[in-house]
């Protein structure tokens, strides 16, 4: 039951990410992001490494693709895009450290940089 409860999760984000305008996208996928680094502290605070490593793997995943679809060619967007790269980047190596060392700590700094650009395109997307 589990199972299919997960796997219809699934389906449905991935049903509202399709039809979601680009702002929504990004939101969606900085939750989830956050999702996943949330489970893998709890994972190692539990000491289930093959679960931790699914979560950290799944959250960079997720700020790789982010990097990858940052607008370096509109120009009003380059400053955004250059410190959206960098904050990722030391992401990716926060959370990478996470995992070799087994230390929450890491991930903590990440999910405070994620909430913090969250908060901040929450902000552009009210009326």
């Amino acid at each position: 039951m589990i199972t299919s409860y997960k796997e219809y999760s699934n389906i449905e984000l991935s049903t509202e990410i399709m039809s979601a305008s680009g702002h929504r996208q990004i939101q969606l996928l900085i939750d989830k992001c956050l999702q996943h680094l949330q489970a893998a502290k709890i994972y190692i605070q539990e000491k289930q490494l093959t679960k931790k490593h699914e979560a950290i793997a799944k959250a960079l995943d997720i700020l790789i693709y982010m990097r990858s679809i940052l607008n370096f060619k509109d120009q009003e967007a380059v400053a955004l895009s250059t410190l959206l790269n960098t904050i990722y980047a030391a992401s990716e190596k926060s959370v990478t450290l996470a995992n070799l060392k087994n230390d929450v700590s890491y991930l903590d700094h990440v999910e405070t940089a994620l909430s913090q650009i969250k908060s901040g395109w929450d902000t552009i997307g009210q009326p």
